[in-house]
């Protein structure tokens, strides 16, 4: 009985924290258009689909992409 209460007790300390993480998903996303706006919108540097595909796959995805292509 002991450990039930234990685990019912980390249940509920545990909680919150998933709403942290959606927090933190809704910052990471907001940061990533963010980036593209301003790769595609305001400088004009050409990057705009590199960094759409770069915020899009990831960095360490889109960095073993480009070393697959070389």
């Amino acid at each position: 009985m002991r450990c039930l209460k234990r685990i019912g007790n980390i249940a509920i300390d545990i909680s919150p924290s998933r709403g942290l993480g959606y927090v933190g998903l809704l910052i990471g996303a907001n940061s990533a258009m963010d980036n593209i706006y301003q790769a595609c919108k305001v400088d004009s540097s050409g990057d705009c689909g590199k960094t759409t595909t770069r915020e899009a796959v990831g960095d360490g995805m889109y960095d073993f992409y480009e070393w697959m292509v070389e």
